[in-house]
């Protein structure tokens, strides 16, 4: 149950941080610049990919609400994106340690951000359809360059996460230790009870034997009789 209430926790400070990174995303036509992938990578490392894919769908849709886009028929197209991003490298580095595997951990980030920028080009060209927000260069003539920059962001997201996940590790490492050593205090505690409780039994049980062995005792023969 508390292992529960902490994955809870998590993620909702990584839902947070998503939200307050997205808020300082420079956005320049069909190019975006920031870190809101950061948290979502994170969660995908420390928590799993189910948990991210949740983070980053939930995250996303708050964002959309505070940008005023509203509910529209294509809000689950720019929600889903970021949601991709965490479930993709929480999939690949499932059973893996970032730690330890580097170059997985660059491949699993390159990966997700080529499905993220492919899929907000998608989106891109949905709403041109609907809405005729954008033209069909603004949709593809900036692909190739947003594939460009997102591998430049890739590369930064992998020198930013093992200085950040580290701590994070560090600390779940040392609660589980407090967590370990808080139980064996509590067993060798009630060991110690148990101890001093069968030794008052036997205490109590010997000082009741040789009352009986007294009372029983024949003055007469000067033998002492079985007690019963």
């Amino acid at each position: 149950m508390k292992k529960q209430i902490r994955t809870v926790v998590g993620m909702a400070v990584m839902m947070a941080l998503y939200v307050v990174l997205s808020r300082f995303t420079i956005t320049t036509g069909p190019y975006k610049i920031g870190l809101s992938g950061l948290p979502l990578i994170l969660c995908a490392l420390l928590y799993g990919p189910s948990e991210a894919f949740f983070v980053g769908l939930i995250g996303a849709f708050i964002g959309q609400l505070l940008d005023g886009y509203g509910i529209t028929p294509t809000t689950i197209l720019w929600i889903l994106p970021p949601a991709m991003r965490g479930l993709i490298v929480g999939l690949i580095m499932k059973k893996k340690k970032a730690i330890d595997n580097i170059t997985l951990l660059m491949f699993s980030i390159i990966i997700s951000s080529l499905i993220v920028t492919i899929l907000n080009t998608i989106g891109l060209y949905v709403d041109s359809k609907l809405y005729e927000y954008y033209t069909y260069f603004y949709v593809f003539g900036s692909f190739l360059s947003r594939i460009v920059l997102s591998i430049i962001t890739s590369i930064i997201y992998c020198i930013l996460i093992p200085i950040v996940l580290n701590p994070l590790l560090q600390f779940n490492l040392g609660f589980k230790k407090h967590k370990k050593i808080k139980r064996e205090k509590e067993r060798n505690n009630a060991m110690a009870t148990n101890q001093v409780k069968r030794t008052l039994f036997n205490r109590d049980a010997h000082v009741q034997r040789k009352y009986v062995i007294r009372v029983n005792r024949d003055r007469s023969k000067g033998l002492v009789r079985r007690a019963n």
